[in-house]
């Protein structure tokens, strides 16, 4: 009977250098009936790569107070309590929001203090403050919300797809709102503080961007 050798063992001993490099390029045979690796990155990488450019476009809003998330479950699951006791549980939810508070109004005075806001400008500064404090509370309750979801289980790959979207078109939506204020603010800005502005956005934008 004649052995049975692989593809390497007969590429080892045959003189048929065309042969051998066609088949160790094209490598392993496949199973039949399961998907080759580039097949399921085709599908998998349309939506991974999203992730990448979405994430260093909001490092932006981050300085604005806007909430940045890393995935569509990420709020969702961060916001989910380990089961607490019931007094922990009442509790609980208002410390993870009096903490969110916080950080949305020290990232507010941080930026107040860079951009080097004067008291002529105050008026219009409160208005991006604002907006900063709306936006950071509207992705909160939707973070919130989507919590209870995934505490509901049975989320699918649709649903997870959509609670995505949601985040996503929060961010735009908060997005819109911060320029249009901000807008205002930087028009009357003399020019040594538009580009101090510039300078604070590109260096925030160039030091965050490399974590991503």
């Amino acid at each position: 009977m004649t052995p049975i050798v692989n593809a390497r063992q007969a590429c080892a001993s045959s003189q048929n250098d065309a042969f051998c490099s066609s088949r160790v390029r094209r490598g392993p045979v496949r199973r039949r009936g399961y998907p080759s690796r580039s097949k399921i990155e085709d599908i998998t990488m349309p939506l991974s790569s999203l992730v990448t450019p979405i994430r260093r476009s909001l490092a932006l809003t981050a300085l604005l107070g806007v909430i940045v998330i890393a995935g569509p479950l990420a709020p969702a699951r961060a916001e989910t309590p380990a089961q607490p006791t019931a007094p922990q549980g009442r509790a609980a939810p208002q410390g993870r929001a009096a903490r969110h508070a916080e950080t949305v109004e020290q990232r507010i005075a941080d930026l107040h203090a860079a951009l080097k806001i004067t008291p002529d400008e105050e008026t219009d500064w409160q208005a991006v403050a604002q907006a900063m404090r709306d936006n950071a509370a509207a992705l909160q309750k939707l973070a919130t919300d989507k919590a209870a979801q995934m505490r509901q289980g049975n989320v699918t790959a649709v649903q997870d797809m959509q609670i995505y979207l949601q985040f996503a078109q929060a961010h735009v939506d908060g997005l819109k709102n911060l320029i249009t204020t901000f807008q205002t603010l930087y028009k009357a800005m003399p020019d040594q503080q538009k580009k101090l502005a510039d300078d604070v956005f590109r260096h925030y934008r160039q030091r965050h961007a490399g974590r991503m």
